[in-house]
């Protein structure tokens, strides 16, 4: 009896870890919402039922989410709902709510829709990732900086501050944008990665 207790608080411990640092992360969930760590606490107790219920709904989410995703463009590029959520620009809650408005709607919402109607992501960086990102994997390759210009996640101020700091230092261009906290690594490498499908570090402007 005794050590089923100690299984018991050690496997409520570390699933109250693993949830609480994912509510943490997720955006989509505010913290100051009471339901929500009402929710967390009962998931905690209860986690020999909630567990198990988690990871055969995570199975089915992963199963069902490339599916539904609307393609973009070309027909054999990379799902809209996909690159946003792997460059690191949506969670996977918030791609998630987004399929289930399209479901909802009988697909006669485009998922960049949805997004921009939710605030997420502004259209320009929609488009971005939706078309211009696919058209210039086949153009010359440009600085960094004009992708993040060009998918209105810095602007030209923000450029010119990451210029005039690259001059005095010996970071590239996406690493002082990193810093400032203006993109996130994930953004910044997904572009690198898709465009020239290799894993490189990031070059100067």
């Amino acid at each position: 009896m005794y050590s089923i207790l100690i299984i018991y608080f050690v496997g409520g411990f570390i699933a109250f870890c693993v949830w609480f640092s994912v509510f943490i992360q997720d955006s989509s969930t505010p913290l100051t919402e009471s339901r929500s760590w009402i929710v967390l606490l009962l998931a905690t107790i209860l986690w020999p039922i909630t567990v198990p219920a988690s990871f055969v709904e995570l199975f089915k989410k992963e199963r069902k989410l490339q599916p539904e995703l609307r393609p973009v463009s070309s027909s054999n590029a990379l799902p809209l709902g996909y690159l946003l959520r792997v460059a690191g620009l949506l969670s996977e809650s918030q791609v998630s709510q987004a399929l289930e408005v399209q479901k909802a709607s009988r697909n006669s919402m485009r998922i960049g829709e949805i997004i921009a109607s939710y605030g997420w992501l502004q259209q320009e960086t929609i488009d971005f990732f939706a078309n211009a990102l696919a058209q210039n994997k086949t153009q010359p390759q440009k600085r960094i900086g004009e992708y993040l210009k060009s998918a209105k996640l810095l602007n030209e101020q923000q450029v010119r501050a990451i210029l005039d700091e690259q001059r005095q230092t010996d970071l590239r261009f996406g690493e002082i944008a990193v810093m400032k906290g203006w993109v996130k690594p994930e953004t910044v490498n997904f572009i690198l990665d898709y465009l020239q499908e290799q894993s490189l570090l990031v070059p100067s402007y």
